[in-house]
């Protein structure tokens, strides 16, 4: 092993002996024993390997790793010591520039350099805009470090936090991470705070939500040391910007624990305007913590506040949300669509971009609920330009979680695709767990749509999965629909079944969105039992799918249930009956623009129209449904999806019905 780590072939028996020793098989402890060995002249290098010149047993090696790496050090020389220490202040990764300045040796520090390089002690890093070098070791580092006094160490890490803002002022934001690192061992609190919680800021606005919590913690910590203290409003700030970073890693208990400690530190300033700001946001939190009692009530309180002050930008931040939590729990009523009108006009009025990108958000949000997929992509578009700009992270997350839903109504599904992307790729770069419970399944839904049954299940499972992890059953209720309707279309009904019954006993368990998946889930459990021939059951499904879809103004999936009522009546032998339904759902479909619904609404209506001889409208229905099949096969550009879409077996029934081939599944 020795041989390996030091890159030689001979080794010298005796140090072997040495070696086993001392260093008890530890690569770093054999590496350092053999340099000091080298150092103390036992050992000479030659002709790729190493001779014994002196007896090993003159040599005095410490007994610990650390304890040779000091006697190394003792060794390099006044100088050479000094400047190790301090390098390892400035830490692992230092820049020649920065400890040129603390060091005050501009002369030799060249020649030190290449000293300790040649030692293996540094290594200088190249692809860097000015010269710099790292330990080799992180334990040499540390040695070093823990060689100076306290108070020195201290002294040291406040002259290199100066240093570092006279030499990169024109770069500072660079530096602000270190800069906390710096003033808060040395204890300078006043500067660890203000450059904490600017490191804060900038992990934030890359998205690094944990990076964003430890810098806003330790602002705080800070604080509390600083003299003078931070004033109310500043302490209140940082409690309010590490709320929002625990809301994006899902810690909602801690998230609401921040927003409450900022809220008593603003109530003493008495400053009403931001009272109602922290109130909005302790209201945010509480909506995506799925507690709707304390949403109304919160950002009702913000509203009164803001409508007594004249504030029109907190005015709209509280109709947006207000809105936002009443469609969460009961879907796009006429009352929620009014509140996100009200916000975004307000907005509007305001010029707040990142209030705006919120308010448009939100209200694409419950017009893709609703149906109105125009009107929704135009908000919700509008919004991800504006959160973008505003590296509003959150907010388009959310924007591509809705697109890509808009996107998949319209039978755009790379389109869909494309957006479910746009989510992962910002939930896995903030930790965002509330989009990362949801990806694997909204992936599953376009293959479910395409009929790519083996993926569809893959990802549903994989969904299921995830929503394990997550506190509420909502993307598990997702999740297990899609995979229950996958089984079903392979004609696998007992584990269609199993997975329905799995997922209908989630739903006391919230009431937060449950309509966004119970709707969809009595509807394939209609479709179950309508393939079991259980017509009175499926009717049953049917129904209550219709009912709550009503009652919620979702109108595709009325649409889907309303078709599957027409599925029973044609199967119970109600031709005129079923024709009606069908009219009515595929109607439904033509109005609110989603392909999918029309094109299986029309082939079934055909299939019923020719089962009464009605051949020339029935054709007529075919051939609708054919075009529409073919427009949607136009836009899929991934092999794999045209042709899972063109080969299944629904699509395959329309051009049978017709009397025609499919068309082949190229591009």
């Amino acid at each position: 092993m020795a041989g390996r780590v030091l890159g030689v072939e001979r080794f010298p028996a005796e140090v072997k002996a040495a070696l086993i020793e001392k260093a008890e098989g530890v690569p770093l402890f054999v590496e350092e024993v053999t340099k000091t060995l080298l150092d103390l002249g036992i050992l000479q290098r030659e002709n790729g390997g190493y001779r014994v010149v002196r007896p090993v047993g003159e040599a005095g090696v410490p007994d610990t790793i650390q304890g040779i790496i000091m006697a190394r050090l003792d060794r390099l020389g006044e100088n050479g010591k000094r400047t190790v220490q301090l390098a390892s202040v400035i830490g692992r990764q230092f820049l020649r520039r920065l400890l040129e300045r603390i060091a005050g040796l501009t002369g030799e520090l060249e020649g030190l350099l290449h000293e300790l390089k040649a030692l293996e002690i540094i290594y200088e890093q190249g692809l860097l805009p000015e010269p710099a070098y790292v330990f080799k070791h992180a334990v040499i580092q540390d040695v070093a470090y823990q060689s100076l006094l306290v108070q020195h160490r201290k002294e040291l890490h406040r002259a290199v936090g100066r240093a570092i803002q006279e030499l990169y002022a024109d770069r500072i934001a660079e530096h602000y991470e270190e800069l906390a690192h710096h003033f808060i061992e040395g204890e300078q609190w006043d500067e660890a705070f203000r450059y904490s919680v600017l490191a804060g800021d900038r992990a934030a606005h890359a998205f690094a939500s944990a990076e964003a919590r430890k810098h806003y913690t330790r602002a705080l910590e800070a604080a509390g040391h600083a003299q003078p203290a931070p004033s109310a409003r500043e302490r209140a700030n940082v409690h309010e910007r590490l709320g929002g970073a625990l809301f994006i890693l899902a810690e909602f208990e801690a998230a609401v624990a921040e927003y409450e400690r900022a809220l008593a530190l603003i109530r003493r300033t008495g400053d009403r305007k931001q009272e109602a700001a922290t109130l909005l946001g302790l209201a945010n939190v509480y909506n995506w913590y799925h507690q709707p009692e304390q949403v109304f009530s919160t950002v009702n309180s913000a509203l009164a506040i803001a409508s007594d002050i004249g504030d029109a930008a907190a005015q709209a931040g509280c109709y947006a949300l207000r809105g936002e939590a009443t469609g969460a729990v009961y879907g796009p009523r006429v009352e929620t669509i009014r509140d996100s009108s009200e916000a975004v006009r307000l907005a509007r009025e305001v010029g707040d971009s990142r209030l705006l990108a919120q308010c448009l958000v939100f209200a694409g949000r419950l017009r893709e609920w609703h149906g109105q997929y125009d009107v929704a992509v135009r908000y919700l578009a509008e919004g991800l330009e504006l959160a973008q700009r505003e590296h509003a992270g959150f907010l388009i997350g959310l924007a591509h979680y809705h697109l890509g839903h808009a996107s998949l109504a319209g039978g755009d599904y790379e389109g869909a695709l494309k957006h479910y992307q746009g989510v992962m790729e910002y939930a896995e770069a903030a930790g965002d767990k509330l989009y990362l419970a949801r990806v694997p399944n909204l992936f599953g839904g376009v293959y479910l749509d395409v009929y790519d049954l083996d993926e569809a299940i893959r990802f549903n499972i994989e969904g299921d999965e995830a929503g394990r992890r997550w506190p509420w059953p909502e993307p598990r209720g997702h999740s297990l629909w899609k995979l229950g309707l996958a089984h079903l279309y392979r004609g696998d009904h007992g584990s269609a079944q199993r997975v329905f019954r799995e997922a209908e006993a989630l739903r006391d368990r919230d009431v937060w969105g449950r309509w966004t998946w119970d709707i969809s889930l009595w509807r394939s459990r209609g479709e179950l039992a309508l393939a079991e021939g259980n017509h009175d059951e499926a009717w049953l499904w049917a129904e209550r799918s219709l009912n709550a879809a009503k009652e919620c103004r979702q109108q595709k999936h009325a649409a889907r249930a309303v078709r599957l009522q027409g599925e029973i009546l044609a199967a119970q032998g109600r031709l005129e009956d079923a024709i009606r339904a069908f009219a009515t759902s595929t109607e439904q479909a033509r109005a609110l623009g989603t392909p999918r619904e029309s094109w299986l609404g029309q082939a079934a209506l055909g299939k019923a129209l020719a089962h009464l001889g009605r051949d020339r409208e029935a054709e007529i229905q075919l051939s609708v449904a054919a075009r529409s099949i073919e427009s949607i096969a136009a836009k899929l550009t991934t092999p794999r999806l045209r042709q899972h879409f063109m080969s299944s077996d629904p699509v395959a029934d329309v051009y049978r019905a017709l009397g025609r081939p499919v068309p082949a599944p190229t591009i």
